[in-house]
């Protein structure tokens, strides 16, 4: 059996998470005689579909009776969801035999889950197009601007985020310094580039408080058209006699 527990106190705390941002949870470790370490992580079995959450593989050491687990909140997370994430601490115990055993803790009652309602990020990313034409051999310039919102003035960083099956282009990251709300991404093109099956990220990043705050947006990378596509114009068939 499992010693120990992580709990959320006793209160269902429903508290706002702001997307592209941390959301901290505070939990204590009953640990009922367990003097080990634990490793803190999302479960893999949730009640709801995370949609794009996600959160850290964190340690705690053995001396340790209280812990605040970091959320990141996805940035394109619907609006005003409720979310209900669930976290697992695992273990490890030793049985009469000296034979050691992984084993873990998780809760789906409510004080217990991470319960987050989704508002908007306070930072803003926006771009003069959302579609781009890859030619090979080219360069080409995508201007962006960025809202910091209630944010304290901080540089930003903006970088295009790539599919691992994306070859032969490429796009340098750029700082927007703290008092400049724009700036010009340059992207590319080699000789083939591609497959372009799928829109690429452009993200933003600065940080409040400590904490990362992110904001993305989705851009089509669109090949031009090959000559086997062309229209060509076809002689009707004359009729036979």
């Amino acid at each position: 059996p499992t010693p120990f527990q992580i709990d959320g106190g006793s209160d269902i705390q429903f508290p706002y998470g702001a997307r592209g941002t941390i959301y901290r949870r505070k939990f204590a470790v009953i640990r009922n005689g367990y003097t080990g370490p634990l490793t803190v992580r999302l479960a893999d079995r949730q009640v709801r579909h995370l949609q794009g959450i996600s959160g850290p593989v964190m340690e705690v050491g053995p001396d340790v009776d209280e812990f605040e687990y970091p959320l990141r909140i996805s940035t394109f997370l619907e609006t005003n969801r409720t979310s209900r994430v669930i976290v697992v601490a695992v273990g490890e115990v030793t049985d009469e035999e000296g034979t050691k055993h992984k084993v873990s803790t998780s809760s789906a009652q409510g004080n217990n889950m991470i319960t987050v309602f989704t508002s908007p990020s306070p930072l803003n990313l926006q771009v003069e197009r959302s579609s781009l034409l890859a030619t090979p051999g080219t360069t080409r310039e995508l201007r962006v601007a960025l809202s910091r919102g209630t944010l304290s003035p901080a540089p930003l960083t903006v970088e295009l985020i790539l599919p691992d099956h994306f070859a032969d282009l490429a796009a340098e990251s750029f700082v927007i310094p703290a008092d400049e709300t724009s700036g010009v991404l340059r992207i590319r093109f080699g000789a083939r580039p591609g497959p372009l099956t799928m829109p690429v990220i452009l993200r933003a990043t600065t940080r409040h408080d400590g904490d990362p705050v992110v904001a993305e947006t989705k851009i089509n990378l669109v090949p031009p058209p090959s000559s086997a596509s062309k229209f060509e114009t076809v002689e009707p068939e004359k009729p036979r006699p």
